[in-house]
């Protein structure tokens, strides 16, 4: 019955998605095609509720101190799977860097960091002409509507996605990926302390408070007394894209995230006319060889 209750909320949403009516007909119907299709893995309600678990599931693991990168690259390969409609999304490196702010390198790592972890399990490994496929763990939703999860989980991190777009901002590539999930952060909570905002984030309190020096700085955040000490909240209404240019300025940024796409853009032209190149001479050889033994049985 839960199952059911399930079915009949997603097409009220898809009714109200599509601006129709949800009418008893219509809501019905489209019970019975998702339940036709429920036992099919590849189909759209299956995929959507695994991404769902994995989300919930990955929403609640702590990523603490350093690791808060490890947190951003597990939201964009989720939004890759939101994406392609697939729990196996393809996922590039050079996709990650430019998508998180996150170098080459880094992105590298957490990448392999997460599957060590069991948050992600390899599928295919990319063989120069395509990216690499991972498979979501953790997709399965208990009959309780429960999942297992780490001890000590970060509560609330929904601001990663937000974490994440800022992260690609040319002013807190000055800032840092950490005052980006601080602001993220924020923007969500009302007056808070450094140490409430390292338990929301994941983030170390000494990086925290770091990173609230570096808002306040720039007119991001402002601090606010509080008994003995100061809670901060944080100024959305400057967060546009003309004071983020002006940070960038101020900080020697500005362009970067423009040069990194020319340069990747540029490197994957190149890749692909070596690719073509060699994929052409090896036609070319092949067909030789196909002629050479051909005459040979033609002279024998």
């Amino acid at each position: 019955m839960q199952l059911w209750d399930r079915f009949e909320d997603l097409a009220r949403m898809e009714a109200q998605r599509q601006k129709r009516t949800a009418t008893p007909n219509r809501v019905n119907r489209f019970i019975i095609n998702a339940w036709k299709l429920s036992d099919k893995p590849g189909d759209p309600f299956t995929v959507r509720k695994g991404i769902s678990a994995a989300r919930e599931y990955a929403a609640r693991a702590r990523f603490t101190g350093r690791q808060h990168s490890l947190a951003l690259v597990l939201e964009a390969v989720l939004d890759y799977a939101t994406t392609q409609r697939t729990i196996s999304p393809t996922v590039s490196v050079r996709s990650l860097e430019l998508d998180t702010g996150l170098g080459k390198s880094t992105a590298a790592r957490a990448l392999q960091r997460l599957v060590t972890l069991d948050y992600l399990q390899p599928v295919t490994k990319s063989d120069g002409e395509h990216a690499s496929t991972y498979r979501l763990r953790h997709t399965d939703i208990a009959p309780s509507g429960t999942h297992k999860v780490l001890p000590d989980g970060t509560k609330g991190v929904s601001h990663l996605r937000t974490a994440t777009e800022l992260a690609r901002t040319d002013a807190f590539r000055a800032l840092g990926r950490a005052a980006a999930r601080a602001f993220a952060a924020l923007n969500q909570l009302e007056a808070t302390t450094p140490r409430e905002l390292a338990q929301s984030t994941g983030l170390a309190p000494k990086t925290a408070r770091a990173a609230l020096r570096e808002l306040e700085a720039v007119g991001l955040a402002q601090r606010h007394k509080q008994g003995r000490g100061y809670a901060w909240t944080c100024r959305p209404e400057l967060a546009t894209t003309e004071n983020l240019q002006r940070i960038a300025l101020d900080y020697g940024t500005h362009g970067t995230q423009e040069r990194r796409e020319n340069t990747i853009r540029e490197q994957r032209r190149y890749w692909e006319q070596w690719h073509a190149t060699r994929k052409t001479a090896r036609q070319q050889q092949q067909a030789q060889r196909t002629n050479h033994l051909q005459t040979r049985k033609a002279a024998a």
